[in-house]
């Protein structure tokens, strides 16, 4: 699992009170935080530091150089380079163009500090391909008129999409196959319940991550909420594949691990 202790992050925003709140947070997560006021700043320390900037985390309306502008200069020198944008405004123009250099997530101001982060492992987490990038924006462009929240909510259901193409492997002899819904184990499949299919699926959505026990016990028994019923699918599934493929951390949660 990666650890944040570890990255560098080239910040770049031009509002002071959001760098101040901010910084607060990501002081005590980085290894290292490179601030920078506007789109010609960063774009100057990003090619000061770009061998040490592992993130970038940038406004897109800013004095000088936009943020879109910056990430596509940046983009040249480095086009694997991951970045979140965020953006007081609500005109998916901005989204389009984002999409095009590469930039799969994004927050709208005001900045919830959670939702950050979440967005943070999940960039550090997922590659996206090319075909599936396209994809992304092929699917994207229809929603150029809409509102900031209906395109939050088509954005979302096309990365579900992409990610349920995927055969994910969870060990040397072990994957998940979202198309079959079954885990294959030394190429035999193996099939789950409706309930450990829901389980299996929004532990891998936080994968490598602990998921609390009582938003798993809300996504596979809403109607009636059991931990017994948890942790008898964790049985279930364990006895399946192998007692491994689901962590515990007792009074807490339960996590998968993907290689």
């Amino acid at each position: 699992m990666f650890e944040l202790s570890k990255l560098t992050l080239l910040y770049v925003e031009d509002e002071l009170s959001t760098i101040d709140h901010l910084m607060f947070y990501l002081e005590d997560n980085f290894k290292k935080i490179i601030v920078a006021n506007n789109g010609v700043e960063g774009l100057k320390l990003y090619k000061e530091n770009s061998s040490d900037i592992d993130l970038i985390l940038s406004d897109i309306q800013m004095p000088k150089m936009d943020g879109l502008k910056m990430l596509s200069e940046i983009k040249k020198l480095n086009s694997q380079i991951p970045c979140i944008l965020t953006t007081a405004y609500s005109d998916s123009e901005y989204l389009i163009e984002a999409i095009e250099l590469g930039v799969i997530s994004y927050l709208v101001k005001p900045i919830n500090i959670d939702t950050l982060f979440k967005k943070i492992e999940s960039v550090i987490f997922t590659t996206f391909e090319k075909e599936n990038l396209t994809f992304l924006l092929t699917k994207l462009k229809v929603h150029d008129k809409l509102n900031m929240d209906d395109f939050l909510i088509a954005i979302d259901k096309t990365v579900d999409e992409i990610l349920q193409k995927q055969v994910v492997v969870l060990s040397d002899n072990l994957e998940y196959d979202y198309s079959s819904k079954l885990i294959i184990q030394n190429k035999q499949d193996i099939i789950l319940t409706h309930q450990e299919i829901l389980l299996t699926e929004t532990l891998l959505k936080y994968r490598n991550h602990i998921v609390p026990y009582e938003s798993l016990i809300n996504i596979i028994s809403p109607n009636l909420p059991s931990i017994d019923t948890l942790r008898t699918n964790v049985k279930s599934i364990r006895k399946k594949t192998n007692k491994d493929i689901i962590k515990n951390l007792s009074g807490v949660g339960y996590k998968i691990d993907v290689l």
